[in-house]
């Protein structure tokens, strides 16, 4: 039996997708090399963790228990699952997985340990819209809708929401200093992380794509001034909430969030002139 286990590991290291093993405690037995390399956790800090502490997510539904409560079900049933979720990167940002769930059984047919397969899911792949909003052209390396789309969008909601269109620019600060100082692919994981907390914060129909570098705009039909103003304190409280792992080092981004009305005498350049030019809004203590 020993021998078949550790053929069974060498066997499952080499594997071109993520794979571990998961008990009835939903403690992580195994992970494999693949899992290692797509989510940035090596198998040491994972074996003999908790499987419910959130290392996939369903997105930005109201419901997290999901990933959870499909757990229960293939362990309760027997049945296979395959679901689309979100990874939690050790970096802090998320990638779009598809996991499917594998009941293992003992001799006598009962279900005694999960395996979870999983592997990334290319950009633009169908079941992926609450990822690029709605189906919309993705800035894949962010997974928001790029800057032409959020344009394009831009002048669609100035058209139809002449009267209670909210716009948000929330901006992540400091990042020539983060480039000179820890490179440039710590700025690209720093604005994953950003952009990633900010799809699960924004609910629908509002609108969040990629701006100028460094920015996002969040555009928010049937606002009113004070909702407008309550929705850029609470981005800035996630956001500023939100840190990553760098080489050992915790790095804590700065977020500014500006927002403002849409006028009646506004074109484009009139509202992202005003935008840009007003005041940012505090994080508020205590709201998440």
């Amino acid at each position: 039996m020993a021998v078949e286990a550790e053929y069974f590991q060498q066997l499952a290291e080499l594997l071109p997708f993520g794979m571990c093993l998961v008990d009835q405690e939903r403690r992580i037995l195994f992970w494999n090399a693949r899992a290692a390399e797509i989510s940035g956790y090596p198998a040491y800090e994972l074996v003999g963790r908790q499987y419910r502490d959130g290392l996939f997510t369903s997105g930005p539904s109201d419901d997290q228990d999901l990933p959870l409560l499909a757990f229960e079900h293939a362990m309760r049933e027997g049945g296979q699952s395959d679901a689309l979720r979100l990874l939690h990167h050790r970096k802090g940002h998320s990638l779009p997985v598809r996991v499917k769930a594998i009941p293992i059984r003992d001799d006598h047919g009962h279900v005694v340990a999960l395996a979870e397969v999983f592997q990334e899911e290319p950009a633009g792949a169908e079941g992926l819209c609450w990822i690029t909003q709605n189906g919309a052209h993705s800035d894949t390396a962010l997974g928001v809708p790029s800057f032409a789309t959020t344009r394009e969008q831009l002048e669609l909601s100035l058209a139809t929401h002449p009267s209670d269109l909210g716009v948000l620019l929330v901006e992540v600060e400091h990042l020539q200093d983060f480039a000179r100082t820890r490179g440039r692919e710590m700025v690209s994981a720093v604005l994953r992380a950003v952009a990633q907390t900010l799809v699960h914060a924004i609910p629908v129909p509002h609108f969040l794509g990629a701006w100028s570098s460094g920015k996002f705009l969040v555009l928010v039909p049937n606002s009113t001034l004070a909702s407008n103003a309550s929705l850029a304190s609470r981005l800035a409280t996630l956001g500023n909430g939100c840190a990553i792992t760098w080489w050992g080092d915790e790095v804590v981004p700065h977020i500014c969030v500006r927002s403002t009305m849409l006028e009646c005498s506004d074109g484009s350049d009139a509202l992202l002139t005003r935008l840009e030019n007003s005041r940012s809004h505090a994080a508020t203590a205590g709201e998440l």
